[in-house]
C-alpha cells in the first residue's frame, strides 16, 4: 500500500538485539514454574526497557538482569498483588490488559504502552497448584473498580476449552465494571499499525436504494466477528473478502469502531476496496465488546456511565462514517432506545449473536427516533454439514416472515460457519420473493413503507388463551408519521372485550402500551385503530388451549397475561429433526426418535430444545410446555426447566416420566418461575433413552391471583 518507504531483512531475530543495544537496558527473566510471572515480566520491561527472557535465553543474549523473577512468589495472586502495589502508579490507566500467560502477539503494544495485565483463571489452568482462581477474581473486581470506566480491556478472557475464565463470564465481569473489551490476542505488530497515519479513514457513500415494492421480503446478510481485530487481520475477513461472489450480491461487515486506531491502514484496505454491494457496521455494542444489559451495574449513577460509553461510541463512529450498529447482549428495549438517542445520525439498529425471537411483530420495529431496529432471524447449528447448515437457515427465514408483504429481515450470519457461496446458495433457495439489500437500504425501505402506514402496531403473531380463562395481552402502538395522531382503538372477536385505553394521542416517535382483555369467540381477534385521514385494522389468530391436555390443573383463578408462543422447530437445538405432525399447533414438532437413542449428552450436549433468549421483565411467569411421547421405555422422558438466558440461574425445573406421558398422546406442562428480568431460557432435556416430540412453549405472566 506504499506506507511501508524502506524494507530492510534481517537473517535472525539475534541480529536486533546489536542493531539497537543502546536501546536495551537488559533483560527480565520470567520463572518458568509460574506462568503469571511472565506477565508481571512484560509490565516491568515496559518500566525498565528490558527485554522479557527465558532463563534459557537470558544465558544466550548475555546482557545485564534487569530484573530476576525466578523464586519470588509461588501462587499467581501473588505476583499479581506485588504488581499492583508496586507498578500500578506507573502504568497507563486508560486502558487494561486481560491476557493468558503464553499469549504473545498483542505484547509489544502493551510494553509500549505501560499496559497493566491481568488474567482469571478457568477451570483447567484453575486447577494448577499455582493457582487461586476465586482470590484472582477478587483481585480483578479491585483492579476493575479502581480503574476509571469507559476504559478498554485489550486481550481476551479465553485459550481454548476450560483455559480462561471464558468469553460470556469474563466480558460479563468487564462490562458490569463498564469496561469494554477489545479482542486482540492474535493481533501481531499494533506497535506499527496503530502508527500509521491514514487521511480521511471513511466509508464510500452508498448507492440509492431500491424502489420500495410491496410485495417483496427485503433481507440484509449481516456478518459477524468484525469486533475481533484479529478476524479483521489474519481470518477469517481476509478470506471472505478475497472471494470472488463478493459484490454479485449486498452484505453487510461488522467492524469495530477501535480498530481506527489499531489498525488504521487496515481499515482503509476494506473500505477502500469495498463495492457499491458492500456495506460496514459498528461492532459490537458500540467503541468495543460488551453487554449491555450488564454495563455499568456496579456503579451508583449506571446511567451517566453507560451515557459516556455511547458518546465515546458515537465518536469514533463518526470518524469511520459509521452509521449502523451491530449490538449484542442487550435485551432491554430502553438500553437499544439509547442508541437511537445519543448517537448521532444513526440509520438503524441490528441487535443479537444469532436468533433469540420467533416473532416477526418482535424482530422488527422503530425505537426512539423513529431508528428502525432489525433483530436477528436466524442462527446456525454446530457440527452439521454444509448443505444442512443452508436448508437450517432458509427454513428459519421463512418461519419468521409474515404473511403481510413488504417485509423486512436482518438475516445473521456467523463469519466461522459461512461463507459466501453459501449465501448466495440461500438466496437462490429462498426465490424471487427475496430480495437482498444493503443494511441501510433495508432501513430507508422499512422507513418509506411505515410513514405510509403512519403508526406501528406490535402484537404477537400468534395468542393463545386457555379455556374457560379470559384472553389478557398487551400490544404496542408507535407514531411513525411525522405530525400528530389521534384516534380510538376497538377489538372485535372477543366476548366482553375491553381496551385500556380506548383512545391514542401520540407524537411523533412516541409509544403507547394498549391493554386487551376478553373470551375468544371466534378464531381470530380484530384490533381496529381510526384516526382522522387513516384506519388500520389487524387480525390476529388465537388458539385456545383445552384444560383437559394439561397435565397438573393450574391454580383456579389465576389472572394471566399472555406473553408469547414458541415453536419447538424454530428454537435451537443439539441433536433431532423437524417432523410433520398434523396434530401440533404449527403442524410441525421438533423430534428425537429411535435413532437418536442411546446418543449421550455429552457427545451433543444436553438439551434438544433451549432458547429463545427473548427479554422478560421482572415477575412471575407459567411456562407450558407440549410434548408427545413416541416410543416404548421406562422411567425419566425428558427434563424441562426454564432459566436466564445462557443457564444461570435455573428460576424451575420438573422431570417428566412415562406414566405423565402416554403414548402418542400430546401432554402439557406447567413450570411457574420467577424472572430476574432480562433475557430467558426455556429447555427441554432428553434423557436418550424414549423417543420424544415438542412441539411448543406457551409463556404468561401471572399477573394477580384472585383470593
Amino acid at each position: 500500500r506504499g506506507l511501508v518507504k524502506k524494507e530492510e531483512r534481517i537473517s535472525e531475530p539475534k541480529e536486533l538485539f546489536n542493531r539497537f543495544r543502546e536501546k536495551i537496558k537488559g533483560v527480565i527473566i520470567f520463572d518458568p514454574r509460574l506462568p503469571a510471572t511472565k506477565n508481571i515480566a512484560t509490565m516491568l520491561a515496559s518500566l525498565k526497557e528490558a527485554v522479557v527472557v527465558s532463563p534459557r535465553l537470558a544465558k544466550e543474549l548475555n546482557l545485564p538482569i534487569v530484573e530476576d523473577l525466578r523464586g519470588r512468589w509461588k501462587k499467581s495472586i501473588e505476583a499479581y498483588r506485588w504488581a499492583y502495589d508496586n507498578l500500578w502508579d506507573k502504568m497507563n490507566h486508560q486502558v487494561l490488559a486481560c491476557l493468558y500467560p503464553e499469549h504473545y502477539w498483542v505484547r509489544d503494544y502493551l510494553v509500549e504502552n505501560r499496559i497493566f495485565i491481568f488474567w482469571l483463571p478457568g477451570r483447567i489452568d484453575g486447577a494448577e497448584p499455582y493457582s487461586s482462581p476465586a482470590e484472582e477474581v477478587r483481585f480483578a473486581e479491585e483492579l476493575l473498580a479502581k480503574a476509571p470506566p469507559n476504559i478498554p480491556i485489550m486481550g481476551y478472557p479465553w485459550a481454548g476449552v476450560d483455559v480462561g475464565m471464558g468469553e460470556g463470564p469474563g466480558v460479563t465481569l468487564f462490562s458490569e465494571f463498564a469496561k469494554f473489551l477489545v479482542g486482540s490476542i492474535n493481533c501481531s505488530n499494533l506497535s506499527v499499525h496503530s502508527g500509521i497515519q491514514v487521511a480521511n479513514l471513511r466509508t464510500s457513500p452508498p448507492p440509492p436504494p431500491p424502489k420500495l415494492d410491496r410485495n417483496k421480503v427485503y433481507v440484509s446478510f449481516i456478518i459477524s466477528d468484525g469486533d475481533n481485530l484479529p478476524v479483521l487481520t489474519s481470518g477469517n475477513f481476509p478470506q471472505l473478502w478475497q472471494d470472488r461472489t463478493r459484490g454479485r450480491f449486498p452484505i453487510g461487515w461488522t467492524m469495530s469502531p477501535s480498530a481506527h486506531l489499531l489498525i488504521p491502514a487496515i481499515v482503509d484496505y476494506y473500505f477502500s476496496t469495498a463495492t457499491p454491494n458492500d456495506a460496514f457496521l459498528a461492532a459490537v455494542s458500540g467503541v468495543g465488546y460488551c453487554y449491555p444489559d450488564s454495563y455499568g451495574v456496579r456503579y451508583r449513577d449506571r446511567e451517566k456511565v453507560f451515557n459516556e460509553f455511547l458518546d465515546i461510541t458515537a465518536q469514533h463512529m463518526g470518524i469511520m462514517g459509521l452509521k449502523m450498529a451491530w449490538i449484542m447482549g442487550i435485551t432491554r428495549p430502553e438500553l437499544i432506545s439509547k442508541y437511537a438517542e445519543r448517537i448521532p445520525g444513526l440509520l438503524a439498529i441490528y441487535p443479537d449473536y444469532g436468533r433469540r425471537l420467533n416473532d416477526y411483530s418482535d424482530a422488527v420495529y422503530m425505537t426512539t427516533r423513529n431508528v428502525p431496529v432489525f433483530h436477528a432471524t436466524t442462527g446456525w447449528r454446530e457440527n452439521v454439514s454444509r448443505e444442512e447448515q443452508i436448508r437450517n437457515l432458509v427454513a428459519q427465514v421463512r418461519s419468521i416472515t409474515p404473511s403481510e408483504r413488504p417485509a423486512f429481515l436482518h438475516i445473521f450470519i456467523i463469519n466461522w460457519f459461512f461463507d459466501l457461496p453459501m449465501l448466495e446458495e440461500i438466496l437462490k433457495q429462498l426465490g424471487d420473493d427475496y430480495v437482498a439489500v444493503r443494511p441501510e437500504h433495508l432501513a430507508q425501505l422499512y422507513k418509506e413503507f411505515v410513514r405510509e402506514e403512519k403508526i406501528s402496531l406490535r402484537a404477537p403473531s400468534l395468542l393463545v388463551g386457555i379455556k374457560g380463562q379470559p384472553l389478557f395481552f398487551t400490544l404496542t402502538l408507535q407514531n411513525v408519521s411525522e405530525k400528530r395522531l389521534e384516534g380510538t382503538i376497538t377489538v372485535e372477536g372477543l366476548k366482553e372485550g375491553s381496551v385500556k385505553p380506548q383512545s391514542f394521542d401520540l407524537l411523533p416517535a412516541r409509544s403507547a402500551m394498549i391493554d386487551i382483555k376478553g373470551t375468544p369467540e371466534e378464531e381470530k381477534a380484530r384490533i381496529i385503530l381510526k384516526s382522522e385521514g387513516f384506519s388500520l385494522t389487524r387480525e390476529l389468530p388465537i388458539q385456545v388451549i383445552d384444560g383437559k391436555e394439561i397435565s397438573t390443573p393450574l391454580p383456579p383463578k389465576l389472572a394471566l397475561k399472555f406473553v408469547r408462543h414458541l415453536e419447538a422447530e424454530d428454537l435451537a437445538h443439539r441433536l433431532g429433526k423437524e417432523e410433520s405432525d398434523n396434530q401440533a399447533s404449527g403442524g410441525k414438532v421438533w423430534m428425537v426418535g429411535k435413532e437418536e437413542l442411546g446418543k449421550t449428552s455429552i457427545e451433543f450436549g444436553p438439551f434438544i430444545v433451549f432458547g429463545p433468549y427473548m427479554p422478560l421483565g421482572k415477575g412471575r411467569y407459567i411456562a407450558l410446555f407440549r410434548l408427545k411421547r413416541i416410543g416404548e421405555g421406562e422411567g425419566t422422558v425428558a427434563r424441562l426447566d426454564t432459566c436466564v438466558g445462557g443457564g444461570q440461574p435455573v428460576t424451575s425445573s420438573r422431570d417428566i416420566t412415562v406414566r405423565e406421558l402416554p403414548i402418542r398422546e400430546f401432554r402439557r406442562f406447567a413450570l411457574s418461575f420467577e424472572h430476574p428480568g432480562g433475557a430467558v431460557e426455556t429447555r427441554v432435556f432428553w434423557y436418550g433413552n424414549i423417543p420424544l416430540a415438542v412441539d411448543c412453549i406457551d409463556i404468561w405472566q401471572i399477573v394477580s391471583k384472585s383470593k
